[in-house]
This record gives structure tokens, C-alpha cells and sequence, in this order.
């Protein structure tokens, strides 16, 4: 029973430390449950056998029938295990492979941004080069068309 003194909500787990220990982190915590959830498989592949063999057993002393209930459901079991592992395995797989798709993904996006970033600043570098290029060949002496048809007047007139 919780006093009324007692500011913490009853249905949310607070595990206490033990003296001399340390809280773990965010990331240590998630890491934690996901090696204690992945870790139940080999706890259902013996148990799942074991405990239907023994229903088997009870089964066979209450209708004669030994060993056929024990090793029926002892072999159920078993398969049941194995197959409940390998679809944990292949959904887990599935889940890494869009995880990874997804990176992928995000990682080609800010790619392409960066490439149209660096493009767009390409092409405006050009045009302003470009701009600069046609002021300077306009101030130029050697292409002002003035200049040219001053020289062109200045050749005509010497002997």
C-alpha cells in the first residue's frame, strides 16, 4: 500500500541501486533490455520441450500409452522452439535491413542536398565570373570597340 506521503507512481518500475553502484544511461538501458529481450530464445527453446514432454508423461501414466504423448509433444515442442527462433531471427533481420535501408536513405538525401548546394553555388561562381569577364573585356584597351576603331583611324593615317 502506498502512504499518501509517497510522491512516486506505484505502476512505474524504479529499480533502487545497490550501494556502490552506478544508474546507467540511456542508451546502456535500451541496450540492456534488448539483450534481456533477445535472450528469452534459448530459455523457450529448453523450456518449450521440457515441459510439454512432461504433460506428454502425465498423459501417457493416465491413459497407458507410453512413450507415444511424451514423444509427440516433447518433439512439438521442440519444433514450436525452433520455429518461434527462426521467425524471432528473420523478423529482427527485416527490422536491421530497413533500418539500414533507411540510413542509406538519409545518408543519399544529404548527399543529394550537398551536391545541389555545391551546384547552385557553381553556377552562381559562373555567372558571376562570367559577369565579370564581360566588364573587363569592355574596360579591356585591347577589345573596347572605341580603342579599335581609334587604332584603326591612327594605322590608316600613317604612311
Amino acid at each position: 500500500m502506498v502512504s499518501t506521503t509517497d510522491r512516486r507512481d506505484p505502476t512505474r518500475f524504479e529499480p533502487t541501486l545497490a550501494a556502490g553502484s552506478q544508474a546507467l544511461n540511456e542508451p546502456e538501458q535500451r541496450t540492456l533490455a534488448a539483450q534481456m529481450n533477445t535472450s528469452h530464445g534459448s530459455f523457450e527453446l529448453v523450456m518449450s520441450p521440457l515441459l510439454l514432454a512432461a504433460l506428454g508423461w502425465w498423459l501417457d501414466g493416465r491413459f497407458g500409452t507410453r512413450p507415444w504423448w511424451t514423444i509427440g509433444l516433447g518433439v512439438f515442442g521442440l519444433v514450436g522452439a525452433v520455429t518461434k527462433v527462426l521467425l524471432d531471427y528473420r523478423m529482427k533481420m527485416a527490422e536491421v535491413g530497413r533500418d539500414a535501408a533507411e540510413r542509406r536513405l538519409d545518408r543519399q538525401a544529404a548527399r543529394d542536398t550537398r551536391l545541389a548546394g555545391a551546384a547552385a553555388r557553381r553556377a552562381a561562381e559562373t555567372e558571376r565570373l562570367a559577369g565579370e569577364l564581360a566588364a573587363a573585356e569592355q574596360r579591356s584597351v585591347l577589345t573596347a570597340p572605341a580603342d579599335r576603331a581609334g587604332r584603326a583611324a591612327v594605322a590608316e593615317a600613317r604612311p
